[in-house]
């Protein structure tokens, strides 16, 4: 008797999303996670939003990191927080 695996659930689907745009999902993993999103319209949306991600900031690698990492880091300036009373008057 051959088990079945269990469909995949969103927050699964979400963590294999970068595996599957890497490619170095196993063809099992692939398939269902490709199962999933052809059911589930939030999770194909999500990884519609990641493709568009990397195309606008291109790819990533190690020698990215290194290169910021040499960098001498400038500090981050501080934005003063207003704080803006609700409709009831509570902040």
């Amino acid at each position: 008797m051959k088990l079945l695996p269990s469909p995949l659930v969103c927050r699964d689907a979400v963590e294999l999303v970068s595996d599957y745009l890497d490619g170095t999902l196993s063809r099992r993993q692939r398939r269902r996670l490709e199962k999933h999103l052809a059911q589930c319209d939030a999770c194909s949306a999500y990884l519609d939003q990641m493709r568009a991600t990397i195309a606008a900031s291109g790819t990533v690698g190690p020698e990215d990191s290194r290169a910021r990492s040499s960098r001498p880091r400038q500090p981050v300036p501080s934005i003063p927080s207003r704080r803006v009373k609700g409709p009831h008057g509570f902040v």
